[in-house]
């Protein structure tokens, strides 16, 4: 077993994982994730923790199923693209996309990547970089590889403030041009209601950004178009059960409607 020493906003990466192995076990399962069922096996951590979180699990991987579509197609039209992940946790995406020609990279703090690293390796298509994605030197390693760049942004934004998000945009913005972005947003009745929430509402993490309108993005700088959104609760009603008659609720969708965006800087 392998021993974690994950923190306030780092240690809510267990919760992914969590959700991941949890649907690869099961006979009808979204999405299968070897990966995450053997980090899941290999870590000395109270899972037991999330047992009560399943729209958590479910929402989890739901959105890990679009969001691996929507690289592949990504992937099949740039198969040489370089694919950045920001705030990586125990993602293991590449391993389920990688066509043999893509670059990618995970980008998490240090505690984090170490704790990736008895997991996977660096190679000459994938690298780990430690570092905040708010220091955005991380773009010079991805800067010389392709001119198709795709930085994916899961499970992560949500912890930090509108000023330092805006700013991070707008960085991204100005360095990186015809990038495009996938932005895992929170549902806007969530904000600021993380202490509530099923899993991590016992860490030491707050919901502090989303948008209701995701168009707003467009007013922080000149360079950023939102090219198409996706809301979770339109997929797999199956699952849902009695919730999925609430799927077109407004009220319902402002409480748990997460959507993902899809971002061009031009």
């Amino acid at each position: 077993m392998e021993t974690l020493q994950l923190r306030d906003i780092s240690e809510t990466a267990l919760l992914p994982l969590w959700a991941r192995a949890m649907e690869t076990l099961r006979p009808d399962a979204i999405i299968h994730d070897d990966k995450a069922l053997e980090m899941y096996q290999r870590l000395n951590y109270d899972f037991k923790r999330f047992s009560n979180a399943w729209l958590s699990q479910l929402a989890i991987a739901i959105r890990t199923d679009l969001i691996d579509k929507l690289v592949m197609d990504f992937i099949n039209a740039h198969p040489q693209a370089v694919i950045i992940n920001l705030g990586a946790g125990f993602d293991s995406r590449y391993l389920r996309v990688d066509n043999g020609q893509i670059h990618w990279f995970d980008l998490d703090l240090p505690n984090v990547i170490a704790a990736r690293r008895l997991f996977f390796s660096d190679s000459d298509r994938y690298r780990m970089l430690e570092q905040s994605l708010f220091d955005v030197s991380w773009l010079e390693h991805a800067a010389g590889e392709s001119d198709n760049c795709l930085i994916l942004a899961e499970g992560v934004l949500m912890y930090f403030t509108e000023q330092r998000i805006k700013q991070f945009f707008n960085d991204l913005a100005e360095r990186i041009p015809h990038a495009r972005m996938l932005l895992e947003m929170l549902p806007h009745g969530a904000l600021g209601q993380a202490h509530l929430h099923e899993a991590i509402g016992w860490m030491n993490a707050a919901f502090q950004w989303t948008l209701h309108n995701i168009r707003r993005l467009e007013s922080w700088n000149s360079h950023i178009k939102v090219r198409q959104e996706w809301c979770i609760l339109d997929y797999h009603w199956e699952r849902w059960g009695a919730l999925s008659l609430l799927a077109w609720s407004p009220w319902h969708r402002y409480l748990f409607g997460e959507k993902l965006a899809l971002l061009e800087f031009d």
